[in-house]
Order: structure tokens, then C-alpha cells, then sequence
């Protein structure tokens, strides 16, 4: 099963890609890991930039921060830049993917809507979080400065854009604050994998998503916009 994991920055994504991974053995692809290291000697990508943008490399390998000073405030550069780095990450997603054996294969990308990327994916999961709490996070965990995060988070798809497109809704906002929630996941191999999620201590009922069946607690829970029953 391939689930893609979307989410704007400061919605919590790493605590859910964390999880899957440590308790379920989940195979993690991240797309921002998998472009800095397609950006490496090996990689086609390397060859591509050292041919675009001689003047960054240094001992045989890519300045980037010299790279970074050079497209800023340059979107010709800009463009060069993502033109090369864009397809060939999601050229690497897509070969890791295709060699993974792995029963829960996890995409994290900023790059999921419009990039095809999505149409690999078995279900699209948003990790939604409430806007002042992300804001809260980016600058108690990253330093960043309110303005900054504000103009961050701007820049990024819309909850309703992130919504549209999900299969499943995950409100992550009051994650960090109970700890002591349990998360389970259970996969049925028959012909449609199922997968069970369990979040306690219960407090706001079960939800149904065709196959898949949440059972929602505390002020963290799933929510779909297809339908919910018990209600």
C-alpha cells in the first residue's frame, strides 16, 4: 500500500511519518531527503546541475549555499534550478517505490498535488493543523520569526486545496500536547487492504470511510469528507 502524506509546514507530518516507521516498519520516502541526495556524485541530477551551474561545484561536490546565493532573487536561475531537481526527484520517488517490497510505503512531498506523484499513491492523507499552532511551532522549534512563518505558510497550498484532494483528514493540532495518545494500524491482507486506526482516550465517537474504519479520540482524531456514521 502506497499512502501519500501531505500536509503545509508546521502541521505535525514528521510525527506521523515517525511512527509509521518505527512501529510498523513503514518504508519513509521524503521528498526534500530524496532531492538533496539525487544532488550527490552518482546521481544524474549532479551531472545535469554541474553542467547548468559550473561555477557551485567544489571538490566534486555542489556548494549549496553558493547555489542558493545564485538563484536568489533570479527566477531564470530559479527556473533551471527546479527544472532539473523537480523531475528527477520524482524520477527517484518513483524508482524507490517501484524496488520497495515494503507493505506500507509512506510518500512525503511538497511536490504530491500535479506532480503524478499522486496517482501512485493507494490513498492521499492531509495532516492538517490549525493555523496559529503551526505558526506556534515554527517559531518555537525553528526560530523562525511570526512574519516568516505567516509568509511560509501563505505560500503553500490552502487547507481546502490540501482537502479537496484527500482521502483521509488527520487533525494533528493537539498531538504534542497528548502524549499518551495510542495509534494503531492494522492491515488485512485480502483483496482491498484494510487499515484500522485507533486513537484514544474516546471521546468523539466512529467514523466510517468505506473500507476503512477510524475510531476517533481525544482532540486528535481522523475526519473524512466522505461521510461518518454513529452519528
Amino acid at each position: 500500500m502506497v499512502i501519500g502524506l501531505m500536509g503545509g509546514v508546521g502541521s505535525g507530518k514528521s510525527t506521523v511519518l515517525d511512527y509509521l516507521e518505527e512501529n510498523y516498519g513503514a518504508y519513509i520516502i521524503q521528498s526534500d531527503h530524496v532531492a538533496k541526495e539525487i544532488m550527490t556524485p552518482g546521481f544524474k541530477v549532479f551531472d545535469k546541475l554541474s553542467k547548468a551551474f559550473p561555477e557551485v561545484i567544489e571538490n566534486g561536490k555542489i556548494n549549496s549555499k553558493k547555489l542558493a546565493s545564485i538563484v536568489f532573487n533570479n527566477k531564470d536561475k530559479l527556473d533551471t534550478l527546479n527544472s532539473i531537481t523537480h523531475p528527477g526527484t520524482i524520477e527517484e520517488i518513483l524508482n524507490r517505490i517501484e524496488q520497495s517490497n515494503n507493505s506500507i510505503i509512506v510518500v512525503e512531498s511538497a511536490l504530491l498535488l500535479g506532480s503524478g506523484l499522486e496517482s501512485h499513491c493507494d490513498e492521499l492523507w492531509y495532516v492538517y493543523c490549525e493555523h496559529n499552532e503551526r505558526v506556534n511551532r515554527l517559531v518555537e522549534n525553528r526560530g523562525y520569526s511570526v512574519e516568516k512563518s505567516e509568509e511560509i505558510i501563505s505560500n503553500q497550498p490552502s487547507d481546502e486545496e490540501y482537502n479537496h484532494f484527500a482521502d483521509e483528514f488527520i487533525d494533528n493540532t493537539f498531538i504534542f500536547q497528548q502524549r499518551n495518545i495510542s495509534f494503531r494500524v492494522q492491515l488485512q491482507a485480502n483483496e482491498g487492504k484494510q487499515i484500522c486506526y485507533q486513537l484514544r482516550p474516546t471521546s468523539r465517537g466512529i467514523y466510517g470511510f468505506g473500507q476503512i474504519r477510524v475510531f476517533v479520540t481525544g482532540r486528535i482524531g481522523l475526519l473524512s469528507r466522505r461521510y461518518t456514521c454513529g452519528e
